[in-house]
């Protein structure tokens, strides 16, 4: 059998009070051995474990810290977000899907247009390199005349207020295209 210390004891090694031991014991924290005794290394075992577990403790659901601690996260995230909005740093999908979609159907467009405008063009060449440098050079009027195109200049981002900065100053350059 292993030896057994008084309340005492124990109060004294984990420096506690031998009320705040008993009530530990109580909580079913700390094992007791005998009415008043425990068996000293069990007992800080237990006692380090609850310790630590109060430390992590804090992501346990339902404890009222727990519940805070998140509210003011939340909180925090949220005045960061609404920050960043305001600075333009931010802008809702919405008009970012909306920016895009406009873009895309522009270009769309355009390129769709190069067929009517190059096979007249086309059709009375007789060398294939001359064909091809007529639709590349209307290609590349075309891809030109959407990168001068500004973010601004699309239909739905002025009647949404979108600007050229607010999304961080893209326009449909030919690389974006």
């Amino acid at each position: 059998m292993a030896t057994t210390h008084p309340v005492e004891t124990i109060a004294k090694l984990l420096i506690l009070t031998e009320r705040r031991v008993q009530q530990l014991a109580r909580e079913g924290i700390l094992p007791k051995a005998d009415h008043g005794r425990y068996e000293l290394v069990p007992v800080v075992q237990a006692y380090v474990k609850y310790l630590r577990d109060r430390a992590i403790g804090a992501e346990t659901p339902g404890e009222d810290g727990d519940h805070k601690r998140r509210l003011m996260k939340a909180r925090a995230d949220i005045a960061e977000f609404e920050a960043q909005r305001l600075s333009g740093d931010l802008v809702p999908v919405d008009q970012v899907e909306k920016t895009w979609t406009d873009i895309v159907a522009r270009f769309r467009q355009r390129m769709l247009s190069v067929a009517p405008k190059a096979a007249p063009l086309v059709v009375v060449e007789t060398s294939i390199d001359a064909a091809h440098d007529i639709i590349e050079t209307l290609i590349h009027e075309g891809l030109a005349e959407l990168a001068a195109t500004r973010v601004e200049d699309l239909p739905s981002a002025e009647a949404r207020g979108v600007d050229n900065a607010a999304l961080g100053g893209a326009s449909a350059g030919p690389d974006d295209l």
